[in-house]
């Protein structure tokens, strides 16, 4: 134990002497550089993404055509799939999606969170579209010629504008032209989103006549007083309240259910196959078991429990699912107040039944809020220590550095330059990468403490949290702390030279931006549509660990697409482009291909690869939207202070107006866009027809969770068991024949 404390010991004195050494290379590097490193790292990264992304890109189309079951599992799972899902075989078919395909496509064949991201995708290529060509036609010569003496591409970045040049006018300029173009953008997509959420709202989903009510006083916690209530309040428009009852036991009942049901179809395969009856071992000494026979007791056994826990008592918690016998009583019930007490009831819409988390329906309001205060402290810390690390490990990345923690690396040492910048170009931003992949798996599981009712509302919460990351860490760290580590000993010696310090540095680094975007968009991308993962790790489980037909349908079988994880990386990538549009213009062809080649990639995606588990509803926009005003107001504060570092103070009077217009224009899509957004419209929902009595009676049941028995040697079906199978069970809208109308219905049989 001493001795790997010492090993430790010693390994962490090395890497902080290479931190600091590092350090001071970095400082001697910017005293001489002439701008060719920053050059060898930019054509280097472009090359290496370049080369992986074209690999990937034609291995895939290759490969699209002969394996279904891993680039078109919806258009086998489903019984109803994308018109254009069967694409011919030629090499570039794939890409016919994201051209002929329209909205009411998506909306009605992917779901409308589809649609809130494919349309998310367009509008961050409307605005990459805007920002290039004043950059690129007019900042990159101006730049060029700035007279600031710097080389390699800092010298086409505002860094390379003398200090109280006239020429920051131009960079002005297009600050005030892209902030009202990109919000006349985003007040065309809210009229977009309001007509389809609004159609979202009127499909008359199961759990659209639903209401979800927490916090229940004593007095209602059961049934009958429950309803006594409600008829009060709504009468004659109660169809049923569901009292959620502690069903642990019924739970874990139902997964060794489950699991034993999988065991007994995998004995039978094996038996079929090889003709001899398989055994086991209840434990590595006991007695051996003919497989078949004992898990066909064993569900025997378990039926009979899963019988005795269904007729059992159990304890109520305070919270509720009310039924509804029509979406205007729904959507108005949502909206008021139900007594004087606004501590009392918490109303909310029902969420999908394959959306609830069960576990956290019984938390309580007062200990929702303690989680969410312990929750937001350890977001707080995780915001700050998060920095150290990032830091610590992107000082170390180059080639002289590594070689002296892993000896085994000096033979490359002697590689060209091109080479060097190649490696230390994509580690840098694979660093990145990695460190941030981690972070949603934190937040999913923080956030899941706060007592949130739905999976939905988890990941809503979780991309609110992210983005504290992509701001602070991602790009303000990035940023400035790099820009400070660079010189950090000279800022120590004159602490006066930081602003001039910062105005050379901001811009440069859109060279490390640069290289990011350009794995992102081409590496990343292009693997995602290869799905190298599955590609690799589905064909080995169908081989050698899939028996039965079950086990090979969930092998292939896609996950939903997460995304709160997307809209962060998206987010970053368009936040990075606004922000250095103008600081650094050569960036922009970079951020129009991102987002380009990620909409087309991401159109075939989601018709063609993943199907939703749950929906939010179209939920993510407005908090998608809040994070690119906070851009924008990020992106100005930016102007202003490398103008001021600039000395040009008039110049950077002229941008304080843009975070004043900015948020005007935020609270004005607040007042009269958010809320017609939020509920169905009391016009629209007057003009549905009423369900019929049987079918708001199977939305009723559907929330009972133990209102059936599974068949004994049969999977269930309950939504809390969380299994792949559950979804199959609920209403798909994705499944619906559309009537590919803004008006028309988009699940009109489940109306009477």
């Amino acid at each position: 134990m001493t001795k790997m404390a010492k090993y430790f010991k010693e390994t962490l004195g090395k890497l902080r002497e290479t931190a600091l050494e590092s350090l001071e290379r970095n400082e001697a590097k910017n005293r001489t550089d002439d701008g060719s490193e920053s050059t060898y790292q930019f054509v280097s990264a472009l090359v290496i993404n370049l080369s992986i992304s074209l690999v990937a890109l034609g291995l895939f189309s290759f490969l699209r055509p002969r394996l279904k079951q891993i680039y078109s599992p919806r258009q086998l799972l489903l019984d109803v799939m994308f018109p254009l899902g069967k694409l011919p075989h030629s090499f570039f078919a794939w890409v016919i999606p994201a051209f002929m395909a329209n909205d009411d496509d998506v909306f009605y064949y992917a779901g409308i969170d589809a649609l809130v991201y494919i349309r998310f995708m367009r509008l961050c290529v409307k605005i990459s579209l805007v920002i290039m060509p004043y950059g690129i036609a007019v900042l990159l010569p101006l730049n060029y010629f700035g007279g600031e003496g710097l080389h390699g591409l800092e010298r086409v970045a505002l860094s390379n504008i003398k200090h109280e040049s006239s020429k920051v006018w131009a960079h002005v300029v297009p600050a005030w032209f892209y902030t009202f173009i990109i919000c006349y953008l985003l007040y065309e997509e809210w009229k977009m989103y309001i007509i389809y959420r609004q159609e979202y709202l009127s499909c008359g989903k199961g759990h659209q006549y639903a209401v979800l009510v927490r916090d229940l006083p004593v007095k209602f916690q059961n049934e009958q007083s429950m309803k006594s209530y409600l008829e009060e309040l709504f009468p004659d428009q109660i169809e049923d309240v569901i009292m959620i009852e502690d069903l642990k036991k019924w739970q874990a009942l139902i997964e060794k259910h489950d699991s034993l049901v999988w065991k007994l179809e995998l004995s039978k395969a094996i038996y079929n196959l090889t003709g001899q009856r398989p055994t086991h071992r209840s434990h590595p000494c006991g007695t051996e078991f003919d497989s078949i026979t004992q898990h066909e007791r064993d569900l025997t056994k378990l039926q009979s429990k899963l019988e005795d826990e269904m007729n059992q008592e159990h304890t109520t918690l305070p919270c509720a699912f009310i039924i509804f016998r029509s979406l205007r009583v729904a959507t108005t019930a949502v909206q008021v107040a139900w007594d004087n007490y606004s501590l009392n009831m918490n109303i909310t819409p029902a969420p999908q039944i394959t959306d609830v988390i069960w576990g956290n329906l019984g938390v309580g309001l007062w200990r929702r809020k303690f989680s969410t205060g312990l929750v937001y402290a350890a977001i707080f810390a995780l915001v700050f220590f998060w920095s150290l690390p990032v830091g610590f490990i992107s000082s170390l990345i180059s080639l002289d550095n590594i070689a002296k923690v892993a000896p085994w690396l000096e033979a490359v040492l002697s590689y060209s330059n091109f080479v060097r910048g190649l490696i230390e170009g994509v580690l840098s931003s694979l660093t990145l990468w990695v460190f941030f992949a981690v972070l949603p798996l934190i937040l999913e599981r923080l956030a899941k403490l706060e007592g949130l009712a739905s999976q939905s509302e988890v990941d809503k919460s979780v991309l609110g949290k992210l983005f504290i990351f992509v701001i602070v860490n991602q790009f303000l760290f990035l940023s400035a702390g790099t820009a400070v580590l660079s010189q950090f000993k000279e800022i120590l010696r004159k602490p006066e030279e930081i602003p001039q310090y910062l105005a050379l540095s901001l811009p440069a680094q859109a060279t490390f931006f640069i290289c990011y975007i350009m794995l992102r968009g081409l590496t990343g991308t292009s693997l995602e549509l290869l799905r190298i993962f599955y590609l690799i790790i589905i064909p080995i489980k169908r081989k050698w660990f899939c028996h039965t037909p079950r086990e090979d349908e969930a092998a292939w079988r896609p996950p939903h697409a997460m995304y709160d994880r997307l809209y962060k990386d998206h987010l970053f990538i368009l936040i990075v482009g606004i922000s250095y549009s103008v600081l650094a213009p050569l960036i922009t062809p970079f951020v129009v291909l991102y987002f380009g080649f990620g909409y087309i990639a991401w159109m075939h995606q989601v018709l063609c690869v993943y199907i939703p588990v749950y929906s939010t509803g179209g939920r993510m926009w407005p908090i998608v939207f809040n994070r690119i005003i906070a851009g924008m107001i990020v992106f100005h504060l930016l102007m202003t202070g490398v103008l001021s570092l600039k000395e040009s103070f008039i110049a950077a009077g002229f941008m304080l107006p843009l975070p004043v217009i900015t948020i005007l224009f935020f609270l004005f899509i607040q007042q009269h866009c958010l809320k017609p957004s939020m509920y169905l419209s009391i016009n629209m929902a007057s003009g549905l027809a009423e369900a019929s009595p049987r079918f708001l009676q199977e939305v009723a049941q559907s929330y009972v969770r133990n209102n059936r028995l599974p068949s004994t040697y049969g999977l269930s079906s309950s939504p809390m068991n969380g299994g792949d199978y559950a979804y199959e069970n609920e209403d798909r809208s994705t499944e619906i024949t559309p009537s590919h109308s803004i008006g028309g219905s988009c699940r009109s049989e489940e109306l009477v």
